[in-house]
């Protein structure tokens, strides 16, 4: 799908926006990395246990996670970035975070639990990112361990605040 979109607008960014092939380049390369990145944040155990059953309402959406999982590893994804311009980190960044577009959470209030673990060594996301080592020629991802965040913001679980806060990383990077 990411070879598709990106060989059908390349052309057309081109032309349209009278960009050079090298901002083109940019953003297709910011394409692929968020195709790849963009439901990182599945992996942790919330997004598991709605999956398997639908009344469950996870603490945070995977979007979110997927920002946090990013952040968690950024320096081993600095190479990926490397040779590009800015926009095109933030560009990938805001797309995987926003990709379903539920913000403002209208779930903000029923959501569930007080922490989410992300599931850094589940087998299925450790698969995810050997096809990202192979495709962006990263180095072997390091060792981790499944992590757990803490979902009380101000002594509330609000997702939305989280949210908010790794917007602010965002614009930091």
């Amino acid at each position: 799908m990411t070879k598709l979109l990106t060989g059908l607008f390349k052309e057309r960014l081109k032309s349209m926006m009278q960009i050079d092939r090298v901002t083109v380049k940019h953003w297709e390369k910011a394409v692929w990395v968020a195709s790849w990145m963009h439901d990182w944040g599945k992996a942790n155990d919330h997004f598991q246990t709605m999956i398997r059953n639908p009344s469950f309402r996870q603490g945070v959406r995977h979007e979110t996670i997927s920002l946090i999982m990013a952040k968690e590893v950024e320096t081993w994804l600095e190479p990926i970035w490397d040779n590009l311009s800015p926009w095109s980190k933030c560009a990938a960044l805001y797309s995987i975070s926003g990709h379903h577009l539920k913000f403002p959470d209208p779930y903000a209030e029923v959501r569930t639990g007080t922490e989410v673990a992300l599931l850094f060594e589940h087998p299925d996301f450790r698969h995810l990112l050997q096809f990202g080592c192979d495709f962006f020629q990263l180095p072997a991802f390091p060792q981790t361990e499944d992590k757990v965040y803490n979902l009380f913001a101000r002594g509330n679980p609000n997702p939305s605040q989280i949210y908010q806060k790794h917007l602010l990383i965002l614009q930091n990077l």
